[in-house]
């Protein structure tokens, strides 16, 4: 009935008959559908662009309307997943052509169906940690930090922890967490809450040191005012963190530029490097990239950055641009993007399997 009143199509004949009914006593009963409805696309449009939210779970969903929540979500947010969770399996997609395998193919992979009584809350946590959830998305906003200190420690002292790479960059220390307090003066002088994870990992295990690459740029208060120090630290631009970065795709920015000169091309060695000179300054002055903060150096100019603000907003990204490669966001081995904290994880593995058999229990 709820999709009939929409405009739908995935509705039975007697849905139809039903809402009839209901509308001849009730006119009102399809504004108050279609209210409802808009209210649901403004509160995930707030969800997904303002809060950085890219995990919905339609509760109660019946057979759902499209578009439905996933849909929603993934036109602001392209990485957005959802999870339908409703009473009846064999009802969910039933209709017109829709069935369960096929719900939210639309905009991306179908979103998983959890049939559980939806008056049972409590029974879709549980489900979640077991994987139905968790392990479906880009990322979680919870981090488990628990035993990094440990880890680091024990690699430290591995007979060749200096031939990780970048060992010699951070020398397997980190620096001590940041407090509430410190941690919220960050946040006023930017003007914008830092993602989740990498927020946890200030506090609970450090404000830059052992980490991907040379390690984690250091997040340090200098003449009253926060910032990150470090090799590629000064590429994000402060001012400008709370801004969208607008990307969810690779891009280059300097294909947008003009074929560089070639002297054959000119009458003159002058007039050649006039233009050459011109080229380069075009070439070196493009703007810091809003939204974005760079956190390691990788080696060979390139940088791992995590988005702030934006529609990609908690995914880490490479910034290639010094050797012309352009910004790619960074997946796991199933082509998800990756998070603050499965970037740092994987690498911590990473070297914890490098130097695995010099490690003491």
């Amino acid at each position: 009935m709820y999709d009939y009143y929409l405009g739908g199509k995935d509705d039975f004949p007697a849905d139809r008959d039903a809402a009839e009914r209901v509308l001849a006593v009730v006119p009102s009963a399809r504004s108050g559908a279609l209210a409802n409805r808009t209210f649901l696309h403004r509160a995930v449009r707030f969800l997904a662009t303002d809060a950085g939210v890219d995990q919905f779970v339609d509760v109660g969903t019946g057979i759902p309307t499209a578009p439905n929540l996933q849909e929603a979500a993934q036109k602001i947010r392209p990485v957005a997943r959802g999870v339908l969770r409703g009473q009846r399996p064999d009802r969910a997609g039933a209709g017109s052509g829709v069935s369960p395998a096929s719900l939210g193919s639309r905009a991306g992979p179908s979103p998983p169906a959890l049939h559980t009584p939806c008056r049972r809350p409590g029974a879709l946590p549980a489900r979640g940690r077991r994987g139905w959830i968790y392990s479906y998305h880009a990322r979680v906003r919870r981090a488990d930090w628990s035993g990094v200190h440990e880890l680091v420690a024990r690699l430290a002292a591995a007979p060749e922890a200096a031939n990780v790479f970048g060992a010699h960059g951070h020398e397997w220390l980190l620096e001590p967490p940041l407090t509430a307090a410190e941690l919220a003066a960050v946040e006023a002088q930017l003007r914008v809450e830092l993602p989740g994870e990498y927020r946890s990992f200030l506090v609970e295990v450090g404000r830059g040191g052992a980490g991907p690459g040379y390690g984690l740029f250091s997040l340090r208060r200098v003449d009253g005012r926060w910032r990150w120090e470090g090799d590629g630290a000064q590429l994000t631009c402060l001012e400008t963190l709370a801004e969208p970065f607008p990307h969810v795709e690779a891009f280059n920015p300097f294909d947008e530029l003009p074929a560089q000169p070639y002297v054959k091309d000119y009458d003159s060695l002058e007039e050649f490097s006039a233009a050459d000179d011109a080229w380069w300054k075009l070439y070196n002055s493009d703007p810091p990239v809003a939204g974005l903060l760079y956190l390691a150096h990788g080696g060979c100019s390139s940088w791992e950055t995590l988005v702030v603000s934006g529609p990609a907003r908690g995914q880490m990204w490479a910034d290639d641009t010094g050797a012309d490669g352009g910004l790619q966001p960074l997946h796991d081995d199933e082509g998800q993007p990756l998070g603050f904290a499965r970037w740092y994880l994987r690498w911590l593995d990473g070297a914890a399997a490098q130097l695995s058999s010099g490690l003491h229990p």
